[in-house]
């Protein structure tokens, strides 16, 4: 039986996250496909709000057409809202949850580099390198969540 092959860096630091908190990443991913969505609904708001003014204008604001483009106008204003503040949201769940995992995965390692007796092991240039690879799930000097907040950036951008 050969060596395991190590899962790539960004496969491995997505498995992590559930055992970290399912809550927050349910949560997380939630606010990730609303980021991505909203500027697409801003946009579509955008535009019938414009294509709604000219029908608005010829009827008076205080018709039925006026009071569709003030509606449209708080629709666009609450997308825009909802714009500003989910990118800090997703930052600030990655951020929490990032530390999560990386809690768990020190303990992990902790435990793993504390089982055999002694401190010889420690030592051993091998085990050392393998400790700091555990550390930062293969992804070179970012820990997991360095990499859990660069990977919530990198999606909703």
């Amino acid at each position: 039986m050969g060596k395991r092959r190590p899962l790539p860096p960004l496969v491995a630091t997505l498995l992590l996250l559930p055992a970290a908190s399912r809550r927050l990443t349910a949560a997380l991913a939630v606010l990730v496909v609303l980021s991505s969505v909203l500027p697409a609904g801003f946009a579509l708001a955008s535009g019938a709000l414009i294509g709604s003014l000219g029908e608005a204008v010829r009827q008076g604001w205080g018709s039925p057409a006026g009071r569709r483009v003030t509606e449209a106008i708080a629709g666009v204003v609450g997308l825009f809202v909802l714009q500003q503040v989910s990118g800090p949201a997703v930052q600030a769940l990655a951020d929490a949850l990032g530390r999560r995992a990386d809690g768990q995965v020190r303990l992990r390692v902790m435990a793993a580099t504390l089982r055999p007796p002694g401190v010889a092991h420690l030592e051993d240039p091998d085990v050392v390198d393998r400790v700091t690879e555990a550390q930062t799930v293969g992804t070179g000097d970012f820990t997991v969540q360095d990499a859990t907040v660069g990977i919530a950036s990198v999606v909703t951008s």
